[in-house]
């Protein structure tokens, strides 16, 4: 598998990806950011995952870190559906996709639903945000899509997130942290 090339660069350093606002059409990917900046985060510490998982280290001999081991919950304050599980923030997935064992109801979730979204330790949420959604929903603003699984519940929130916050990876110490735009 290929890994990240940000912490197989020299020091394995941490990284930032903000996206673009409303009315905007860059983001920065900062590397490297100073501890000072860091430090407006609220951070989650993950696990480090079992290398008998059948995870590896990176290319470089980094060590894996459960990056699927964020605690989310997302709430349809409408229906009064709560879906929980594990949470993986991935740049690369513009949709929001909860995958659900124990999930009877509708998916995508319905139009004018109301949604609250909580991400880390609930007494202690590194984000939360809430939203309706539209007429037209939209992947990547207000689509949630739920899909049926055997496996363990997780949560992606795809581009959603990144619009809300700026997101903040170490692979060093197995740290994510949210700031929010």
């Amino acid at each position: 598998a290929v890994g990240s090339p940000i912490p197989q660069l020299p020091g394995n350093p941490s990284f930032i990806v903000k996206a673009p606002g409303d009315g905007s059409d860059a983001g920065v990917l900062r590397i490297g950011p100073s501890a000072e900046e860091i430090s407006t985060y609220k951070t989650y510490q993950l696990q480090p995952q079992s290398l008998t998982s059948g995870s590896a280290p990176l290319q470089d001999g980094t060590p894996p870190w459960n990056d699927l081991g964020i605690p989310a919950c997302v709430t349809d304050v409408t229906s009064g559906a709560r879906l929980c599980g594990e949470a993986l923030f991935d740049t690369g997935a513009p949709v929001s996709v909860l995958e659900q064992s124990a999930y009877a109801g509708p998916s995508p979730l319905p139009s004018g639903d109301q949604i609250q979204v909580e991400l880390g330790n609930p007494d202690s949420p590194i984000g939360q945000y809430g939203l309706t959604i539209s007429a037209n929903p939209q992947p990547g603003s207000d689509e949630f899509i739920v899909l049926p699984t055997s496996e363990g519940n997780t949560f992606t929130p795809g581009t959603q997130l990144f619009f809300r916050y700026d997101v903040y990876f170490d692979p060093v110490r197995g740290q994510v942290g949210l700031r929010a735009h």
